[in-house]
């Protein structure tokens, strides 16, 4: 209905103005480079595990990875997307293959999981509910990038028709592939084991395979890893991108190369990103990421209902399924997803608030530049 890049900067702006547009497109610019970051310190440790007695620092190899798919995108969107079809298609041929392999071939006998000792302390049901909450954010990061196509909407070829059909593939190809892994997992790995295994396909196909699969699974992972970073590092400078366009930031970062690239704003992304992954650690930035993903869900969540009040009339290429069901039952899982992660990682979240707050001066400042040399100025009063 929108096609524009951005993504969900695109519907909240529309929806609820430039000030709530520009909060949550920095919230969700931000969140990408979180995403970045993240997936830079999981690259880092997974060579660790590969190379074995060698050491690496863990910020610098990071860096050195974000670095070098910055430079790999200024190559173009062609590039880009030739990339991530065959990192795509290489890492659901090999964790399926993987996944095969546990289910098919014969385990011997494991020995029954060793009962705990009693104990005087009662179970708790704080520690049951902030268990199901860390985990839920697991499962929520495993899952969200099947909407990531939206934000090449402008550079898609009939978005109605083509997006849509991204969207529901995608959700039923990450859900295939994720579910079957943790049945071959469970088969193989007793919970004990999964708990305390950093790469738990390499633990389970080292028991099916022999143990010289660990290497080449360990591999598989750092594949994975460098396709999640090309896509990202691909999507996150049209955020930033559209929200410059609508001046709401330097004009500088709306530069387009000949070959497609938003040049400043991926530059821009690239560094902010890889300042992030010097800085802190991979379960620290997760949980920072993770908070702010829910937030701008939340938000364009309620955008989805704005314009349907809002504007009725626009022409609509797909119609939500049991609306206003379904998407309100969508509102309410992730609102309660976003009051669970305030109350269980209350640090995170003030952290990721803190990264938000920092826009208003930022906004107040860049309106009062777009009114005085009249650039935007409807949409800066507004």
């Amino acid at each position: 209905m929108l096609p524009k890049a951005g993504g969900a900067y695109v519907y909240i702006r529309r929806s609820f103005g430039a000030f709530a547009g520009f909060v949550f497109g920095w919230a969700d610019w931000i969140l990408y480079c979180g995403v970045v970051a993240t997936v830079g310190v999981a690259f880092a440790e997974f060579l660790q595990q590969l190379t074995g007695s060698m050491t690496w620092p863990t910020g610098s190899v990071a860096v050195s990875v974000i670095a070098l798919m910055t430079l790999i995108q200024l190559g173009g969107l062609q590039v880009g997307s030739w990339l991530l079809q065959w990192f795509s298609l290489i890492k659901v041929v090999g964790f399926l293959g993987i996944a095969l392999a546990c289910l098919l071939v014969p385990v011997g006998e494991r020995a029954p999981p060793a009962i705990p000792a009693i104990t005087s302390v009662e179970p708790s049901v704080w520690a049951a509910v902030a268990a199901f909450f860390l985990s839920w954010q697991v499962v929520q990061e495993t899952y969200n990038g099947w909407g990531d196509s939206k934000y090449f909407s402008e550079e898609n070829v009939n978005p109605g028709r083509s997006l849509p059909r991204a969207l529901f593939g995608s959700v039923l190809i990450v859900a295939v592939v994720y579910l079957t892994l943790n049945i071959a997992l469970l088969r193989v790995l007793d919970p004990a084991d999964l708990a305390g295994s950093n790469i738990a396909l390499a633990d389970a196909a080292g028991r099916v395979l022999g143990e010289d699969s660990r290497r080449w699974i360990t591999v598989l992972a750092l594949i994975s890893v460098v396709g999640i970073l090309n896509n990202i590092v691909m999507l996150a400078p049209r955020i930033l991108y559209a929200i410059s366009r609508d001046g709401l930031f330097t004009k500088r970062a709306t530069t387009v190369s000949v070959v497609g690239t938003p040049t400043v704003a991926l530059l821009v992304t690239g560094s902010f990103a890889a300042f992030l992954a010097a800085s802190g650690s991979f379960e620290a930035l997760f949980r920072i990421v993770a908070f702010l993903g829910v937030s701008v869900q939340i938000c364009y969540v309620l955008a989805f209902f704005m314009l349907r009040k809002r504007e009725p009339t626009l022409p609509r290429p797909y119609r939500a399924v049991l609306y206003p069901w379904l998407p309100a039952l969508a509102l309410i899982a992730t609102a309660g997803l976003w009051l669970g992660s305030l109350v269980v990682n209350p640090a995170s979240a003030l952290y990721g608030l803190g990264l938000v707050a920092l826009s208003y001066p930022v906004y107040r400042a860049l309106r009062r530049r777009t009114i005085s040399t009249g650039t935007n100025a409807g949409e800066a009063q507004r």
